[in-house]
């Protein structure tokens, strides 16, 4: 509380003395970034830490300050954001040198403090393969590694991410883990070929035991439900290819926008939304290879019938009887 109240008193006048984000912020602008700051501190002082740093990142779209970063930074370190909270930290540094005042050297003082107690609470992920795979493509949460973070400890949000890992005629390595603070976690990763399929030879049956063949089945599938289906297979792995670029395109999007501090990013309804493009993009993929395989099944199964007609004669009727 004490750390807070003293922030308030370096923060509401920097809002006059800080660089804008989005031009110069008319006087009608800083009034209402004033009136939310005050809202966004007694979020803080509840507890609202979500409801404040919204608060927050509307105050930012006006005006870019060195006290404003560092409330972020404090909202998500109280949120477990820990890795965001220290970019924040950070960048309240850097503008808080800018100032050139005692106000400004007392935001610095404060971040500096701020990352010192924070980054050893940041969990480290170390990534530990049993051999050398050339093609290898690891992904946490989705999101893809460079190869440089395979050779040394990822540092990672507190909580639970899935790890997989994947590689030319490799079979898929699929790991959660749950990381904690203050730890170091280390995951072994062992990828395995596929194994090859046992090859089943038939043995002869015994010449006093023949066993008869059995009837052929007769399947009367219509001649259009196998390409009706297959185009219905072909619709959904349109679907599915277009739910996947999106996906790709907004996740890029999200990654620009989120690490550019001169932008407002709500970093959670876009994952949402990426999460929702992953999921439909994944049930339209799997409706395509179900109505692919149910296609050709549908072709195959229909068994040929001989064709031509034939006159019947009978008592008292005479018809005409085939296939067509």
């Amino acid at each position: 509380m004490a750390m807070r109240l003293a922030w308030s008193l370096v923060l509401v006048p920097a809002l006059c003395s800080a660089a804008p984000v989005l031009g110069a912020p008319t006087e009608a602008e800083i009034k209402a970034a004033r009136k939310l700051f005050e809202q966004a501190q007694a979020h803080e002082a509840e507890g609202h830490w979500l409801d404040a740093l919204a608060l927050l990142e509307r105050i930012l779209l006006v005006k870019e300050t060195a006290g404003i970063r560092f409330h972020i930074a404090l909202c998500q370190e109280r949120l477990g954001q820990l890795l965001a909270a220290e970019s924040n930290y950070r960048r309240s540094a850097e503008l808080a040198e800018q100032m050139k005042s005692p106000e400004g050297t007392a935001i610095v003082e404060q971040a500096g403090a701020a990352l010192a107690a924070l980054k050893p609470r940041i969990p480290l992920l170390t990534l530990r393969f049993s051999q050398d795979i050339p093609g290898l493509r690891v992904e946490i949460d989705g999101v893809l590694l460079k190869e440089e973070q395979l050779r040394q400890p990822i540092p990672r949000n507190p909580g639970s991410c899935v790890v997989r890992v994947s590689a030319p005629e490799y079979e898929e390595f699929t790991q959660q883990i749950v990381l904690t603070e203050r730890a170091s976690h280390l995951l072994d990763i062992v990828l395995t070929r596929p194994a090859a399929a046992a090859s089943v030879s038939s043995l002869p049956l015994p010449a006093s035991s023949p066993v008869p063949a059995a009837a052929p089945r007769a399947f009367r599938y219509p001649h259009w439900s196998a390409y009706t289906v297959g185009g219905v297979a072909l619709m959904a792995a349109g679907g599915s290819l277009f739910l996947y670029l999106q996906h790709q395109r907004l996740r890029q999007e999200t990654e620009d926008i989120c690490n550019d501090p001169r932008y407002l990013c709500d970093r959670t309804g876009r994952e949402a939304k990426i999460s929702s493009y992953r999921t439909y993009g994944l049930i339209a993929g799997g409706t395509a290879l179900v109505g692919l395989a149910a296609g050709v099944y549908l072709l195959l199964a229909r068994s040929p019938e001989p064709t031509g007609t034939a006159l019947v004669v009978g008592p008292g009727t005479v018809g005409v009887a085939g296939s067509w």
